[in-house]
C-alpha cells in the first residue's frame, strides 16, 4: 500500500445525496435501494448541511407499539422532511480531500462514527466510510488467498 495517498485518491466523487426537503420515505427508499448507510444532505449549491444515516431512519420510523394506523403513519412519514431529523453540519466531523487516510481512520475510531463527509470549501467532495477504511486494511494486510488459489499453489 502506498502510504503517501490522500482521501481524494481513495473515494469516489459525487456520492448519492439528498436535499433537506427530501421526505423520510424517499430517504428510506434511497438507503434501501442503493444499499448505503449514509446520505449526505446538501443545499442547491452542493454545500454540506447535514447527514442522514440508516440508524436515523430506524430511530425516526414508527415503533411496532404505535397506536397509529398504517394509513396515519404513512400520511405522516410522506410529509416528514429529513431536515427535521438529520445530524446537522455543526454536529458532524468532516475531513478535507487532502487528509491522510490514517488520520481519517483514527478520527472514525476515536469518535465511534461510521463515516466522514469529505468537504472542500463547504462543498461536498465525497464520503469516507467504514467500508473504505476496511478496504485500506485489506490493502495494507494483503489480500488473502482464496481456497481455490491455495489448492492450486500446492499442485
Amino acid at each position: 500500500m502506498n502510504h503517501k495517498k490522500f482521501i481524494k485518491e481513495l473515494i469516489p466523487r459525487n456520492p448519492v445525496t439528498i436535499s433537506p426537503e427530501t421526505t423520510f420515505v424517499e430517504a428510506r427508499e434511497i438507503i434501501q435501494d442503493k444499499g448505503i448507510t449514509h446520505l449526505p444532505v446538501v443545499d442547491k449549491h452542493n454545500n454540506l448541511i447535514g447527514l442522514v444515516a440508516d440508524r436515523d431512519i430506524r430511530e425516526t420510523g414508527p415503533s411496532d407499539a404505535s397506536s397509529l394506523s398504517i394509513l396515519e403513519v404513512n400520511y405522516l412519514l410522506v410529509r416528514l422532511k429529513v431536515s427535521s431529523f438529520m445530524t446537522p453540519l455543526d454536529k458532524l466531523i468532516t475531513i478535507n480531500p487532502d487528509t491522510p487516510p490514517e488520520d481519517a481512520v483514527q478520527l472514525m475510531h476515536d469518535n465511534k462514527i461510521g463515516c466522514l463527509p469529505v468537504v472542500e470549501d463547504g462543498v461536498l467532495y465525497g464520503i469516507f466510510t467504514e467500508t473504505d477504511a476496511l478496504s485500506l486494511l485489506v490493502d495494507f494486510l494483503g489480500r488473502p488467498l482464496t481456497l481455490n488459489e491455495s489448492l492450486c499453489s500446492k499442485v
